[in-house]
Parts: structure tokens; C-alpha cells; sequence
């Protein structure tokens, strides 16, 4: 299905097709060593002594490494991201016996043998054939837009996804000469013709058509593609958008290392629960879970030691040393 490649008027400039996206926020998550409102209290054994951390993450020793596949979607977006950042054109590889095509329906090309020349080698150069049609403004009375007209004209005339038509139309002859052009590119070329590429056509079309004082309808053609032709088939790097892609990469980067980082350390931690004690030093502020505050006061009266290892365990719920799995008296 052939698809508009954008175009210009007398009066509103070249113009294109555009796009929006929007945003979306996640629960954010912290730890420390000290109590803060709201937080779950944590320990873990190293050297044998109980440490704790304190975080507002339910779930903080619970996590698992299928959390990381949300991250899926985002990796394919950053990497369609940055493919399209870089466009490397291939020629078409087509075979026409009359790859350019001008129907000047309403006699305002004049003599078109310097365009039909630069319109060959522009399809030389990328195995794209070219249509360019002149016509009045008649469409008017039976479409709302230029591009609506150009697609059916393209249905009409191709059955292929290989062409580049350019529709011209015009009130020739009239005081305000209202103007119009606008492309429709099969599928096909999409490869050779990107939205970057045809935005410059269309603005230097545009721009060789308002000055009517050095440019005929056919020199503006004409200049336009012979612009074109030589820097067409080139790589192309959208420069100004590798930084916004660099720090998107960036946030999303940090975003899976803080994640790994988060299950690693999380996964060392137990939770503890309301009948375990607590931390002799935190303080004793008010916290959703009045038991363990109360349990917090007790201080070192629910920590004991293993007679195995020698590890302090926490809390007298435990009925196995967390250290080497010992049953405790």
C-alpha cells in the first residue's frame, strides 16, 4: 500500500507526518541502615553478628530474576531506536522499460528534456522510477486533502510498490496562482526514500517553487532532484537524536543494573517478623507494626548463639541457625 511521502503548497510550506508518545511512572523504592517511616526491617548474617537494613519494599528479599523480562520490550525498543538512527540505503533492484514518466496535464513543464534527463539518472542511481503528474485544482471538489487525491491517482496508475509519484496541481492562469504538490512512494522504496529524506525534497521542492522569479514549475523540479540525486543512495546518521538515544540507553541501563543489584543483595536478607525482636538501635518512632516495637525494646534478650558455629541468631522463632543450618535449643 503506497504511502505519502509528504509535500508543499503556496501557502502552507512543505510538510510531513508526525508522531507523540507518553510516559508512564513507577513505585520507587530505597533502603537503609536506620529506620524510616514505612519501612520493613531485614537481616541477613555476616561474621557470624545479624545486620539489618531497613527498606519500603515489601517484597525486597523476594524478588526474582523473571522480574528482569519487563526490561524485554524496553532492550527491543532502544535497539529498533537505534537502528533507525542509522539509514543505509540499497538500490532497488527493478527493471522498466520507461522508468520516468511526466504527464503534464495542464502544460506548465514547458520543454521537459532536462528534467526527463536528471530523472533518469535519479533512477540510476536508485532503481526508484519516477512519476510526475500536472493537473488543476479540480480534486478539490471531490477530496479534503492532496494526499487523499495522490493515493488514488497511485492506485490508479500502478499495481506495483516500486514507484515515486509527485502530483502537481495548480490555478494556472489565475491572479493567486494556488498551488499544490504532493508525493506517494510505494512501499518498496521506503528503504531509499525515508522520512528524512523526503522532508529535505519536499522543502527544497517547496522553497524552487516559491521563487517563480528564478525557477519555472520545470527548473524547480529539476534543481530539486538534482539536490538530491547525489546524496540519496548515502548512509545516513541522525546525529541529533544519538544523544537523546544514549541517555535513554543510559536510564534504561541503570534501571537493570540497580534491579540485579537489588535481587542479588535483597535475596541475602530473611524478613523479619513481628515476633523476632529487632534491631537494638532502631528507634522506637511508631511503626505500622506496634508488636515489633514492642519486640525492639526487648534488646539483646531474643538474640542467641549457635552451639555449632557460634553465629548470634536473631529472634526466638528460629528454630534452625540461618548460618550452617544447625536445630537450636
Amino acid at each position: 500500500m503506497p504511502r505519502s511521502s509528504g509535500g508543499g503548497s503556496h501557502s502552507g510550506g512543505s510538510h510531513s507526518s508526525s508522531s507523540h508518545s507518553s510516559r508512564r511512572s513507577t513505585p520507587r523504592y530505597r533502603s537503609s541502615r536506620t529506620y524510616f517511616p514505612g519501612s520493613y526491617r531485614y537481616v541477613r548474617y555476616r561474621n557470624n553478628q545479624p545486620e539489618y537494613i531497613y527498606s519500603n519494599d515489601p517484597n525486597m528479599n523476594r524478588k526474582s530474576i523473571k522480574s528482569l523480562f519487563i526490561y524485554l520490550p524496553l532492550l527491543a525498543i532502544v535497539g529498533f531506536y537505534l537502528g533507525s538512527l542509522v539509514h543505509i540505503p540499497h538500490k532497488m533492484e527493478t527493471v522498466y522499460e520507461n522508468p520516468v514518466e511526466i504527464d503534464d496535464g495542464i502544460a506548465v513543464l514547458g520543454s521537459t528534456g532536462q528534467l526527463e534527463d536528471t530523472l533518469s539518472g535519479f533512477y540510476a542511481e536508485t532503481g526508484i522510477p519516477v512519476s510526475i503528474v500536472t493537473t488543476d485544482n479540480a480534486w478539490k471538489a471531490h477530496y479534503d486533502t492532496p494526499d487523499d487525491f495522490a493515493y488514488d491517482l497511485y492506485v490508479d496508475r500502478f499495481e506495483d510498490e516500486d514507484h515515486w509519484l509527485i502530483v502537481y496541481t495548480s490555478d494556472q492562469g489565475k491572479e493567486y496562482d494556488d498551488w499544490y504538490f504532493e508525493g506517494m512512494q510505494g512501499d518498496n522504496t521506503t528503504g531509499i526514500l525515508s522520512e528524512d529524506i523526503t522532508d529535505s525534497f519536499n522543502e527544497s521542492l517547496t522553497s524552487y517553487l516559491g521563487n517563480r522569479s528564478l525557477y519555472s514549475v520545470s527548473d524547480a523540479f529539476n534543481k530539486a532532484f538534482s539536490d538530491l540525486t547525489p546524496d540519496v543512495m548515502k548512509v545516513h546518521i541522525n546525529w541529533g537524536e544519538i544523544v537523546i538515544a544514549a541517555i535513554f540507553i543510559i536510564i534504561v541501563g541503570y534501571a537493570i543494573v540497580s534491579e540485579i543489584k537489588g535481587i542479588a543483595v535483597g535475596r541475602q536478607y530473611q524478613k523479619c517478623s513481628p515476633d523476632m525482636g529487632d534491631d537494638p538501635n532502631a528507634p522506637n518512632t511508631g511503626t505500622a507494626s506496634h508488636t515489633a516495637d514492642r519486640a525492639a525494646s526487648k534488646g539483646n534478650k531474643d538474640e542467641r548463639r549457635c552451639g555449632y558455629c557460634n553465629a548470634v541468631v536473631h529472634g526466638k522463632s528460629m528454630k534452625t541457625c540461618p548460618k550452617c543450618g544447625a536445630p537450636l535449643g
